[in-house]
């Protein structure tokens, strides 16, 4: 395994892979890279370097390659995406913070899409109030004490963020006007103007990413990486190198804790892509699943997501099972969503030894391009 630093030199582009539309003459950057923008970037990256042509069969060769990734990493520490199965309250200058967990329905009805799934809320004696604005990213640590369930620091609004205090805000957004020059005269032609909006990463932030299964052949390229190539579009400058330290293993604790309980949270550090939209395609209708291999056998009783993202893009390609041109648009679970189990047999410590930031989306590909990184951990009715 080799983990990647990502220095961006210049606000990154990220978009989902829509078609950029002329007339609107704007292109906008996304909060945040999807996982397919950097896996593309890295095989790209390790083809160029180890002079490959991009015939159907490098193309399939370069797919092989396991990338997991990218989350924020500042300080030497990653960072993931703030869970959905916290509130955060914020009156009067005082904020706190609820977690929300599956409870009994009550009196009230609800259309979740499975009978048996009870719907994720704050506890009864909770008033009604508009929820707060939290920061976008969570140091290891502190989603360690979130997952474990121990006494935890509400995050600050993303006006107060400071260096060092385990929180993120998402890069800021920098827009640029540019014109279209006349080829014969060097000069603006008129009324063609257009912007572009870049991620523009403040100093202390890097990209952080995993890969694997790269070969003998590319596997001594990541090894001894250290160069600039483009990250996502316009061809913006990133600096790519190896990554030292042990921050993609999961925390002692949690596996330890894991191993006494008999309910699982598992929640995505990556948008994760799933045959069943919302649901995962490893878990069946009646909503089990067996994982592991069967080793660890549990039941979903909840979820709390966002609203679904588009995931497309342009394919290249051009053989005899692949034509250039737009590729169908994907819906993706947004990160950050939280999905609660109750575990039937097996030992669920397993789940972080083995599954500890391994992709959960159901399709080959989406895996091995990084969607579903998975962060997994205990819950209770609190």
């Amino acid at each position: 395994m080799s983990w990647l630093s990502i220095r961006p030199r210049d606000p990154i582009i990220a978009r989902d892979g829509r078609p950029f539309s002329a007339t609107q003459r704007r292109m906008r950057s996304l909060d945040w890279p999807y996982p397919s923008v950097l896996a593309g970037s890295l095989r790209t990256l390790l083809a160029k370097l180890a002079d490959l042509d991009f015939t159907a069969s490098v193309s399939e060769q370069l797919r092989q390659i396991e990338v997991a990734g990218p989350l924020p990493m500042a300080d030497e520490t990653l960072y993931f995406p703030a869970p959905a199965d916290i509130v955060i309250r914020g009156e009067e200058g005082v904020r706190s913070h609820y977690v929300a967990r599956p409870r009994d329905r009550g009196e009230g009805g609800c259309n979740l899409p499975a009978p048996a799934l009870r719907p994720v809320m704050l506890r009864p004696d909770v008033t009604d109030f508009k929820p707060a604005k939290g920061s976008a990213f969570w140091s290891a640590t502190r989603m360690a004490a979130w997952l474990l369930e121990e006494e935890f620091q509400t995050p600050p609004d993303p006006d107060q963020v400071t260096p060092g205090c385990g929180f993120l805000n998402a890069p800021q957004h920098d827009a640029r006007t540019h014109v279209m020059i006349e080829a014969e005269t060097g000069a603006a032609r008129d009324r063609f103007l257009f912007q572009t909006s870049g991620l523009d990463f403040p100093e202390e932030m890097t990209l952080a990413a995993r890969a694997e299964n790269a070969g003998k052949d590319l596997g001594p390229l990541l090894d001894g990486l250290n160069a600039l190539h483009p990250l996502g579009g316009e061809r913006r400058l990133a600096h790519w190198k190896n990554g030292v330290g042990t921050a993609w293993e999961a925390p002692k604790g949690l596996v330890d804790n894991l191993a006494n309980t008999r309910r699982v949270r598992m929640i995505l550090a990556t948008p994760a892509i799933f045959a069943g939209g919302w649901r995962p395609g490893w878990v069946k209708d009646d909503l089990s699943c067996a994982l592991l291999g069967g080793a660890v056998k549990m039941r979903l009783t909840g979820v709390t997501i966002q609203r679904w993202r588009p995931i497309s893009g342009w394919n290249l390609e051009s053989s005899e099972k692949s034509k250039p041109g737009p590729k169908p648009v994907k819906r993706a679970v947004p990160a950050g969503g939280a999905y609660f189990f109750e575990v039937e047999d097996g030992d669920p410590a397993e789940l972080a030894r083995k599954l500890w930031l391994r992709p959960m989306s159901d399709g080959d590909q989406d895996c091995r391009d990084g969607f579903g990184l998975a962060l997994w951990g205990p819950w209770s009715e609190t």
